[in-house]
């Protein structure tokens, strides 16, 4: 009975290591998402360019920082449920607010 639970024990650690990884993973459509909420409700609002001048990722997240007309813009991007789930965007705060990155 000891050995079945520690095998259980072993095989989630692996599932939550592999779902830790693969959500540190750079994709495409995340930053797709992160751009269209860089600009999402702003009036004025564009893209500079078509990828972000600075990004990271982790296994609970990721950030990315967007270049726009009216200042620089970052985005956080995280899974609905820690590891899994569908990606939600927010921009952290608007262009030029106080804590806003600057380039």
């Amino acid at each position: 009975m000891k050995k079945a639970f520690w095998f259980v024990v072993l095989v989630a650690c692996v599932g939550l290591s592999y779902l830790s990884y693969q959500n540190g993973q750079p994709s495409l459509e995340v930053q797709r998402m992160s751009k269209d909420a860089a600009c999402k409700d702003l009036e004025g609002c564009e893209i500079k360019a078509d990828l972000p001048f600075q990004m990271s990722t982790s296994s609970f997240g990721h950030k990315y920082f967007w270049g726009t007309k009216l200042g620089n813009v970052s985005v956080s991007c995280k899974r609905e449920f820690m590891f899994a789930g569908n990606w939600q965007c927010v921009r952290d705060a608007d262009p030029g607010a106080a804590g806003a990155p600057v380039s």
